[in-house]
């Protein structure tokens, strides 16, 4: 899983030489981007909540988190350019109670723990992390 400091800080451009880098060496890889719980078919549901501000509570999250897991092919390397923290972390009851943030991200690790997860964090100047983001998204992005 790659988080970072912000939109911009490198995570999706990281996430696809790793995936470039793994593959050419024989690994079989799955790349999760930032926009598939928008794009996939599995997480539609998921993301309609989100379009209605209908906000996942963090059993919902977790349920889907497990759920995904479970789809996961256990022979490939499962690359994230996002986290599932940086996706609660601006939630109402997370935004409203850091202890409940904390206990989702302990329980998100516990649930992916057979997977042996590594998290990289980038980090890197906000402004310039921003600058970089809305060269490549657009201002509309920004807006």
């Amino acid at each position: 899983m790659i988080t970072g400091s912000g939109p911009g800080a490198g995570k999706s451009t990281l996430a696809n030489r790793l995936q470039g880098e793994l593959e050419a060496r024989g690994y079989a890889v799955r790349l999760w981007p930032e926009m598939a719980l928008f794009e996939w078919e599995s997480l539609a549901g998921l993301a309609e909540r989100f379009r209605r501000c209908e906000y996942p509570s963090p059993d919902d999250l977790i349920s889907v988190f497990k759920d995904v897991l479970g789809s996961t092919d256990s022979d490939a390397t499962w690359i994230q350019d996002w986290s599932w923290i940086d996706l609660a972390e601006d939630l109402p009851w997370a935004v409203d109670d850091l202890g409940a943030l904390g206990d989702f991200s302990q329980r998100a690790h516990a649930a992916a723990a057979y997977l042996q997860p590594l998290v990289l964090y980038l980090h890197t100047d906000i402004s310039v992390a921003l600058d970089r983001a809305v060269k490549q998204r657009g201002i509309r992005w920004l807006a």
